[in-house]
């Protein structure tokens, strides 16, 4: 059956296994443990800066649709092939005022970096007129009467909607970062031509993908991959469980798994 460990346990192994890793840095007092430079998309978890977070499509008032059903996922959502934005869809008076009485604090204060993400509850590329719309407002009014700074957007997605019209769009629109996360597809040959593609059009390109014991070897598979693509990037997160319905799957598909209890 699933063992929980005590955290004193968990945490006493991982720091163990940290140490032996050559070129380790910590930061963020000890929650981000690193080689080399971080993303800037990180800053928004292991950094004070202010971070503007859009689930989608929760936030927009739609429907969490994903194209993918990763066993680990945390999200509720619906699994469906396709899905559109209405074409009526626009951004409410609400969530402008929202976006207006978080920044403003911030008015005429030198702030080093903000972060605008874009990830989900679902798959993001389903809802690109939902991320240029707020990225017009983003852009166009909260930098233009607030800041004194333009701030980092980056999108997280599983890469397998990604095309090149796609990805030009997204540039366009001002997004700098696109995360990618190649497990959701099995790790396929096609998100990994994507993550060329992408690494060809955009200022940076991360992938980042959950450490599941059942990857380990297409995790090892990746790494040459990765490599040759241009990505600069790569951020192997913890498998987290926040709800019933989660823990059961992981204890289905993993049996004899280690877990330790976090923030909840």
């Amino acid at each position: 059956a699933m063992r929980v460990l005590d955290i004193q346990e968990a945490y006493a192994r991982k720091f163990d296994r940290q140490a032996s890793v050559k070129g380790l840095s910590i930061d963020a007092a000890g929650h981000c443990a690193h080689v080399g430079k971080i993303s800037p998309g990180c800053y928004g978890c292991f950094s004070p800066v202010p971070t503007w977070g859009v689930r989608l499509g929760e936030d927009a008032g739609l429907p969490n649709v994903c194209n993918k059903d990763c066993v680990h996922c945390f999200c509720e959502r619906e699994v469906r092939a396709s899905y559109s934005v209405p074409t009526e869809w626009t951004l409410s008076q609400r969530v402008k005022d929202d976006l207006l009485r978080y920044f403003i604090p911030y008015r005429r204060v030198e702030l080093p970096f903000v972060l605008y993400n874009f990830s989900g509850v679902s798959e993001p590329l389903f809802y690109l007129p939902v991320i240029r719309q707020y990225l017009d407002y983003l852009r166009g009014v909260i930098e233009r009467d607030i800041l004194n700074v333009r701030g980092w957007a980056k999108v997280y997605t599983n890469g397998t909607l990604l095309t090149r019209d796609t990805l030009l769009k997204l540039r366009d629109w001002g997004v700098d970062e696109i995360r990618i996360n190649p497990s959701a597809s099995g790790f396929s040959p096609g998100v990994y031509h994507h993550v060329e593609l992408a690494a060809e059009l955009l200022p940076v390109v991360t992938i980042e993908v959950a450490g599941w014991p059942p990857y380990r070897d297409k995790l090892f598979d990746m790494l040459p991959i990765l490599e040759d693509s241009g990505v600069q990037h790569l951020d192997i997160c913890q498998v987290e469980i926040v709800n019933p319905s989660g823990l059961a799957r992981i204890a289905q598909a993993q049996p004899d798994a280690e877990v330790y209890q976090g923030h909840s």
